[in-house]
């Protein structure tokens, strides 16, 4: 027999799938450096792990 399927779950389970291949589309090498390449990285900061790139031992770009 199928499957009701409601408008809301799939809006919501589709909504997640794009934002999900938008994260991983923005990992890609695209010839440039990128934080965004380090973001899937997790390391143990003061006993919390959290994204190496909100350590303080990331180097950030300095603005001009």
């Amino acid at each position: 027999m199928a499957e009701a399927y409601h408008k809301d779950e799939l809006d919501r389970r589709m909504n997640g799938a794009v934002a999900t291949l938008k994260s991983e589309l923005g990992g890609l090498r695209t010839g440039r450096a990128s934080a965004a390449l380090l973001d899937p990285v997790k390391v143990e900061a003061y006993g919390n792990v959290v994204p190496i790139t909100r350590s303080e031992r990331f180097p950030r770009p300095r603005r001009a």
